[in-house]
């Protein structure tokens, strides 16, 4: 997994922004209930798999579960968020890393969704900002529309910020 030690699960997540800013959330269910709830928005993306970098991943995950082509130079370390959790049988330290990058298209593909993926997976909605600070429904990660505001926002974004696990 990079090199990275202490985590039993690295992933890399992308917020893909259409021209007018809004970010595409994938609505999915996951099998233990994070905060009383079954089913959550989550920026696209996964785990990383041996011997890939973390912005390797988050191009081939992309590419799997939206169908969409990114290259890595395209790519803005925005965020990151770290915690205890759980995937499947893995259980520990985990890390998030998420990135930015502009969306080369808005139509997308399901056909590449692993089948663990296809079952859990109800949507994807292009969300924009305001939209998404009301939601009343999890998004994760938490403070995703303040941080892309931000972002939005700045003039340069020199480094990636901790999100509330």
């Amino acid at each position: 997994m990079s090199g990275d030690t202490g985590y039993v699960r690295r992933s890399a997540r992308v917020a893909l922004l259409d021209r007018t800013g809004a970010v595409l959330l994938a609505k999915s269910g996951f099998r233990r209930p994070i905060a009383g709830t079954t089913v959550a928005w989550f920026l696209p993306g996964g785990g990383v798999e041996p011997g890939e970098t973390i912005v390797q991943a988050a191009v081939r995950e992309i590419a799997e579960e939206t169908g969409l082509a990114l290259a890595p130079e395209g790519l803005l370390h925005l965020a990151f968020a770290e915690g205890d959790g759980q995937v499947g049988d893995l259980r520990g330290l985990m890390r998030d890393d998420v990135f930015v990058a502009p969306a080369p298209s808005t139509s997308l593909s399901t056909a590449r969704l692993e089948r663990h993926e296809r079952d859990a997976f109800q949507c994807y909605r292009w969300w924009p900002l305001a939209d998404l600070r009301h939601c009343d429904e999890l998004v994760l990660p938490r403070r995703l529309a303040t941080t892309l505001a931000d972002y939005l926002a700045a003039s340069s974004w020199p480094q990636p910020v901790r999100l509330p696990w």
